[in-house]
This record gives C-alpha cells, sequence and structure tokens, in this order.
C-alpha cells in the first residue's frame, strides 16, 4: 500500500508541474500576442513611416501594413524589418551602430560550438574574426587556390552521367567540401575520410540547417535542460546529426599537418574546432547553393548577358541568405526613423534584391560581411566558367527554378535535377 500511495502522489505532481508548465505557457503566448498587436501601432505612429513597395515571400503581409521600416516586438525587444537597400547598408555599415550577430546564433551552437567567428558576442567577436581574416584569407594564404580549384573541377567533374537526370545540389557540395577542406587542413578529403563518411557528414549538415532552425520557435527549448530537450524527436534529432558533424571535425583536425591553415590560428584546439567546423559549413553551404541557383536559372548558353551578370542576376533573384539579422547597440537613423539602441534588425535581402542589382547582396557588407567573400567568389566563378566551358544542360522541370528550401540558408529543392550533354 505505501508504494501504491507513494506512485499516486507522483502522478498527482507530475499532473500538477504540467498543469502549471502549460498555465506559464498561455500566460507568455498571451503576452507575447498583446505587446505584437499594441506595440507595433504605437511605435508606428510616433515614427510617421512613409509607405512603400511591398516585400515579397513570407513578410509580404507585414511589409504591406507598415511600409519600409516596419516594427513588431519580440519578448520586449523590438523588433525592426528593413527592406530597402540604403537602409541596410547603413546599419550594417555604421559604426556606431554597432552590429552584434552572435546572439542570432546561438541556436546554432551544437553545430559551430560557442567560440566561432558566428557565435561570439560582439566583445570578443573582433580579435578573433581578425584572426581569421590574417590567418585564413589573406592574400598569401589564398594565392594557392586558383589552381587547387581547377584541379579538383577536373577530377571531380569530368565525368559526370550525360543525358540523364542528375541531382545538382549534391555534386556540388561534395566539390565545394573538398576544395575548402584541402585548403584549410593542406590534405586531400578522401585520404583520411571515405565517401560514406563525407555523405554522412554532409547529410548531417543539411539536416542541422533546418533542425537548428526549429529549434528557435520551439517552446520546448527554452523551459527544458538541453539533456531533457533530447528526448524530445527534434532533439535528438539535432544531437545525433551534432555528433556526426563533431565526429568528423575532431579526425579531421587531428590528421592535418602541423603546417596546416588550421593550425597556424592561435588559440585552443576546441577553439580550432569550432572555427574549422565554421569554416567548412559556411563555405561548402554558401558556395554550392549559389552555383546550383545559376545553374537552374541559366541553362541555355544562349543568354545576351555575360556570365559574370548572369552569377550576379542568379544571386539577386535567388540570395543564399535570404534574411540577415543585427542587434544595434547605438542609435542610427535609416528612412527618417531612430533605430534606438538594443533593437534587433531583419533585413529583407529577397524584397531589397528584388528592386536593382545589389553588388553586396551574395557576401553581405561592413565588418560582419563574411571574411571569406574572396575565396566564395572565386570557387562560383571558377566553377561555372568550367561548367559553361565544358557542358550544356536543361532542367527538368521548369517550375524547380522557383523552389527552395529554407533553413539556415535558402537551397534549392530536392528535386532539383539537370540533364548534362557535352559540348
Amino acid at each position: 500500500m505505501p508504494f501504491i500511495h507513494q506512485q499516486i502522489a507522483y502522478m498527482l505532481t507530475d499532473a500538477y508541474t504540467d498543469t502549471l508548465l502549460f498555465l506559464v505557457i498561455a500566460a507568455i503566448c498571451c503576452a507575447l500576442l498583446v505587446l505584437s498587436t499594441i506595440a507595433p501601432k504605437k511605435f508606428q505612429e510616433k515614427s510617421k513611416l512613409r509607405p512603400h513597395r511591398t516585400t515579397r515571400d513570407k513578410i509580404t503581409h507585414l511589409a504591406s501594413k507598415r511600409g519600409p521600416t516596419f516594427s513588431t516586438t519580440f519578448l520586449g525587444t523590438r523588433l525592426f524589418h528593413v527592406t530597402t537597400y540604403e537602409s541596410a547598408c547603413k546599419i550594417l555599415t555604421d559604426k556606431d551602430a554597432g552590429g552584434d550577430k552572435g546572439f542570432n546564433y546561438i541556436h546554432f551552437s551544437p553545430l559551430f560550438g560557442k567560440s566561432s567567428v558566428f557565435t561570439q558576442p560582439l566583445s570578443s567577436w573582433w580579435p578573433s574574426r581578425k584572426h581569421i581574416n590574417r590567418h585564413v584569407f589573406s592574400k598569401t594564404q589564398i594565392s594557392p587556390l586558383p589552381s587547387l580549384i581547377s584541379q579538383t573541377l577536373t577530377l571531380r567533374l569530368s565525368s559526370l552521367p550525360l543525358g540523364t537526370p542528375l541531382p545538382i545540389l549534391p555534386r556540388l557540395q561534395l566539390l565545394t567540401l573538398e576544395i575548402i577542406f584541402s585548403h584549410i587542413l593542406s590534405l586531400p578529403l578522401y585520404s583520411i575520410h571515405s565517401p560514406s563518411t563525407v555523405s554522412a557528414y554532409i547529410s548531417a549538415l543539411m539536416s542541422l540547417r533546418i533542425t537548428l532552425l526549429k529549434t528557435s520557435k520551439d517552446y520546448k527549448y527554452y523551459l527544458t535542460p538541453s539533456i531533457i530537450y533530447r528526448q524530445f524527436p527534434l532533439g535528438s534529432s539535432v544531437h545525433s546529426s551534432s555528433l556526426v558533424v563533431r565526429k568528423f571535425i575532431l579526425e579531421s583536425l587531428e590528421s592535418s599537418p602541423p603546417h596546416s591553415i588550421i593550425n597556424s590560428l592561435p588559440g585552443s584546439s576546441s577553439y580550432k574546432i569550432d572555427q574549422l567546423s565554421t569554416l567548412l559549413f559556411a563555405g561548402t553551404d554558401t558556395s554550392s547553393s549559389s552555383i546550383s541557383w545559376w545553374m537552374l536559372q541559366y541553362p541555355s548558353s544562349n543568354s545576351t548577358m555575360n556570365l559574370s551578370e548572369e552569377i550576379k542576376e542568379a544571386a539577386r533573384r535567388k540570395p543564399v541568405a535570404p534574411m540577415v539579422v543585427r542587434r544595434v547597440e547605438r542609435g542610427v537613423e535609416c528612412d527618417g526613423v531612430l533605430v534606438k539602441g538594443n533593437v534587433v534588425v531583419w533585413l529583407n535581402a529577397v524584397g531589397m534584391s528584388a528592386q536593382e542589382e545589389i553588388p553586396e547582396v551574395q557576401f553581405g557588407v561592413g565588418r560582419r560581411g563574411c571574411p571569406g567573400r574572396e575565396i566564395g567568389r572565386m570557387i562560383v566563378k571558377m566553377t561555372a566558367e568550367w561548367m559553361r566551358e565544358k557542358y550544356e544542360w536543361e532542367t527538368v522541370e521548369k517550375k524547380l527554378e522557383e523552389e527552395g528550401e529554407e533553413g539556415f540558408t535558402c537551397v534549392p529543392g530536392r528535386g532539383a535535377e539537370i540533364i548534362l550533354r557535352k559540348k
């Protein structure tokens, strides 16, 4: 009997805890709903925002009501949406405004770690950024890269299957990963990893780029310890994929020679692991997606534009990073509106790039712009030139040019296929 009484007491305690948790969550949701409804209207009246053309995609309904710079509230922090190019550049380049973005990547710490150039707070980010620029992206370090890219293109893209539907994104992901891996670690990718291990690593990355973003919208992520959150399906998926990525990164770093670029970075082994995780993911995901979008949008070699114009236009129509988020530390004025300090600014790259040609759309602008922009441009340009010289292609379905999978970045849908023909 005492055992039964004890079990009943446990059940009542669990029921009480669940009920209390439900009431707390309901109260928070009601408060957020009130804030997101009332606060923007009051702020809009004070700011006198002028009307402007609406943005596209997910925030069309918000932009149509509030104009080029409009505000909502999230957990007590004002969230500013910016849809004009001039305002975005001012916020990104204004040194007085700050521009912290580490908070935005806190959910990606299972992938990037806590000391990477992405996840570090503004106070410790700048010294790390200077180390990365000096040791990884200096002119001396990237000077051998054209030869490496050319060799990898010849090795991996010379014998692609012809006349049959070919999923182009996975091929380009393997290509860009091999280039960046060899550049940073000074050894061939497949000298220490089997093809199955590399495929498992890329699959884990593709999973994390979506699941980690979903955790930011999952209330259980904020209300439960990480060890408990792993028991939920989303938390379990993030944990298992993170283990695959971390194992791949650790084995790669242990095998790299002392003279490699990654080992030239000052800092502990955990610091190097975080930087290597970030560099491999950022370079592989963005470069392969940019090339894929170009191939899907410009399959014909009869285009009136030259190759550089095609690449820029493809990036304008389908920016790989559709949304850019920053925290403004100090006040800055844009669109006639004073954006005060401690405000989160959401820059809609899709809405801005739809208006005009913007050269910074691919790699950003300002101190927080992509440090590997030169390597990214080099890989995209040389791969596009090589493919245009060797092949002609067509898309399997026209509608796939407009489809994409959004996560950390926007990549072509999994069904995006092309049919290649030799020139």
